[in-house]
């Protein structure tokens, strides 16, 4: 029994690696998705690209759901830590929701684009989602 204590006291303080790799990956993704709309904003065709030979361009509700999947995690790994008694936060009943709630609109934000844009391809549709994003920074 005194071992198992131990045992928990000891994997508190280290760092998860999962978590480890999840921050990463979630700091890739805003970096890549923010370099990317840069390149759109400013008309930077490697930005765009991603590389000089590249023929293919990465679209903007593409960048965006980057931006919003890498803001989920990040903030869902906050969240997660403040759960857990690692974060300091004064909320006596729900010491992790701001951190979650963004998380959750951030990944429902990019469900919802990804689905839109799926029916734009399948039904020949064009909703705009692309030009919608530039109307919205004007």
């Amino acid at each position: 029994m005194l071992n198992v204590n131990r045992l928990r006291l000891q994997d508190r303080f280290k760092i998860s690696t999962n978590s480890l790799v999840a921050k990463v990956a979630s700091a890739i993704s805003i970096m890549v998705g923010s370099f990317v709309l840069v390149g759109w904003w400013l008309g930077i065709e490697v930005l765009k690209r991603g590389f000089t030979d590249s023929p293919a361009t990465m679209k903007v509700n593409t960048a965006l759901c980057f931006v919003l999947c890498g803001v989920s995690l990040w903030l869902f790994l906050k969240g997660k830590g403040k759960e857990e008694g690692t974060g300091k936060n004064n909320s006596k009943f729900f010491p992790h929701f701001p951190s979650i709630l963004i998380s959750s609109v951030c990944a429902i934000a990019v469900t919802t684009i990804g689905t839109l844009t799926l029916c734009q391809y399948l039904f020949g549709w064009n909703l705009g989602i692309d030009e919608l994003v530039f109307l919205i920074c004007q």
